[in-house]
C-alpha cells in the first residue's frame, strides 16, 4: 500500500508541488507566527530577567517599567540593608525617555550601569565597546534598524549630547529599546537629583523579606524577580499575543484546507483505479491506508521544507524589522510536525469517505 501511495503522490508533479508547498507554507506560517509568540514572551523581558536580584523594590503604586515612574530616595540603601534577611541592596537607575532624533520621536529606556563591572549593562554587544565613559551611550540594534543611528553618531536626550559608542542586542521591547549609559550620565539625563528608581535586593528568602519591607516601609512596593518579569510582559501578552494566537489557528486551517483539497482531487482522479482495486477484493480500510499514506508523506515532506524556510525567514526578518523577535525551540519543531501530521490526517478524512462510496460495479460499465 505504501508503494501505491507513493506512486499516486508522485505521479502528478504539479499536484505534488501544490500539496507539499501548501504544507510547507502552513508550517512556515505556524513556526514564524509561533516563533513571534514565544519570542515576545521570552525575549521581551530578557534584560529584566538577566538582572542579578531576588527582589525589585519600587515606590508604592509602581507597576511595570513602561507605564509608571518609580522615584525612591538615594539614601534608602542603608535602611533596606538593615531589614532582617537582606544580604545587600543596590540602586537601579532606569526610566523611559521620549526625545526627538532627526525630527522623529524616539523612545529609549535609559539604564545607568557600571562599565567596569558590567552589572545591569547590555546583554550582548554587536559592535563597539561596553567600556563607555560619561557622555557616551550604548543603543540596541533594533533602535539602529529603526533610525539612521550608527557608531559615532550623537543623539540628544533631555539636552544632553550622547555619543553612540556601542550597539547591543537583547533589549528590544518593541515600542522602545534599552540604552545604556554610566550611572552619572543617567542621573543627569533623567534629572534624578537625590533620587533613584529602584533597589535590587539580594536575599535567600524573597517572599519573607518582601513582607518585612512592606511592613517597615508602607510607601514601598516589592516584586520578586518572576513577578516583575510578568508585570513588564503584560503589555505584550495582553495586547499582541491574542492576535498571534488567531493567526496560528488560521495558518493551521489553511494547511488543512490545502492538503485536503489536494488529496481529494487526487482521489477523485483515481476513482476508477480504486474501483478496480475494490472489485478484486481490496477492502475500504486498505484503500484508506493508501490515502492516509499519501497525505502523511505530503505532510512530512512539506514539514521539512517549511521548517527550513521558517529559520531562513526568521533570521533575515530580525535584521530588517525591528519588532520581529522570534524564538524557535526544538519542542516547537516537534509540535509543528505533529500539527502537520494532524493537517494531513484531517485533509485525508473527506477523500476516505469518497472511497467508501465507490461502487466496484461501475468500473465495468461501458
Amino acid at each position: 500500500m505504501f508503494f501505491l501511495a507513493r506512486k499516486n503522490l508522485f505521479a502528478e508533479k504539479t499536484r505534488l508541488l501544490i500539496s507539499i508547498g501548501g504544507v510547507a507554507f502552513s508550517v512556515l506560517m505556524i513556526l514564524v507566527v509561533g516563533g513571534l509568540y514565544r519570542g515576545w514572551q521570552i525575549r521581551i523581558t530578557e534584560f529584566v530577567d538577566s538582572v542579578d536580584t531576588n527582589l525589585w523594590v519600587a515606590a508604592k503604586g509602581t507597576g511595570d517599567m513602561s507605564h509608571s515612574i518609580s522615584l525612591l530616595p538615594a539614601n534608602l540603601r542603608d535602611d533596606l540593608e538593615a531589614v532582617r534577611g537582606v544580604a545587600s541592596a543596590e540602586e537601579f537607575i532606569g526610566r523611559t525617555m521620549l526625545f526627538e532624533h532627526d525630527g522623529d520621536e524616539s523612545r529609549l529606556m535609559i539604564v545607568g550601569f557600571n562599565p567596569d563591572t558590567g552589572k545591569s549593562g547590555p546583554l550582548r554587544m554587536v559592535s563597539g565597546t561596553k567600556k563607555i565613559r560619561d557622555g557616551e551611550i550604548i543603543v540596541d540594534r533594533a533602535y539602529v534598524q529603526k533610525t539612521d543611528a550608527a557608531l559615532g553618531h550623537t543623539i540628544t536626550i533631555a539636552g544632553k549630547d550622547l555619543i553612540i559608542r556601542g550597539i547591543s542586542t537583547g533589549g528590544n521591547m518593541l515600542v522602545y529599546q534599552y540604552a545604556f549609559v554610566t550611572k552619572e550620565t543617567a542621573r543627569e539625563v533623567l534629572q534624578l537629583g537625590d533620587f533613584t528608581n529602584y533597589y535590587l535586593v539580594k536575599t535567600v528568602s524573597p517572599e519573607l523579606v518582601a513582607d518585612r519591607i512592606k511592613d517597615q516601609f508602607p510607601n514601598l512596593t516589592t516584586f520578586t524577580k518572576e513577578e516583575f518579569s510578568e508585570e513588564n510582559k503584560k503589555v505584550i501578552t495582553e495586547t499582541f499575543l491574542p492576535i498571534i494566537g488567531v493567526l496560528l489557528v488560521i495558518s493551521f486551517l489553511t494547511g488543512v484546507a490545502i492538503v485536503g483539497l489536494t488529496i481529494y482531487t487526487a482521489t477523485v482522479e483515481k476513482s476508477r483505479e480504486y474501483g478496480v482495486l475494490k472489485a478484486i477484493g481490496t477492502t475500504n480500510w486498505q484503500l484508506y491506508k493508501v490515502i492516509l499514506a499519501q497525505s502523511f508523506m505530503a505532510g512530512a515532506i512539506g514539514s521539512v521544507f517549511g521548517m527550513i524556510l521558517a529559520f531562513g525567514v526568521s533570521f533575515l526578518a530580525e535584521y530588517v524589522v525591528a519588532g520581529f523577535i522570534t524564538t524557535i525551540l526544538p519542542i516547537d519543531l516537534a509540535l509543528v510536525f505533529g500539527a502537520a501530521m494532524g493537517m494531513a490526517f484531517l485533509g485525508a478524512w473527506i477523500p476516505t469517505r469518497r472511497i467508501a462510496k465507490i461502487d466496484p460495479a461501475l468500473v465495468f460499465k461501458a
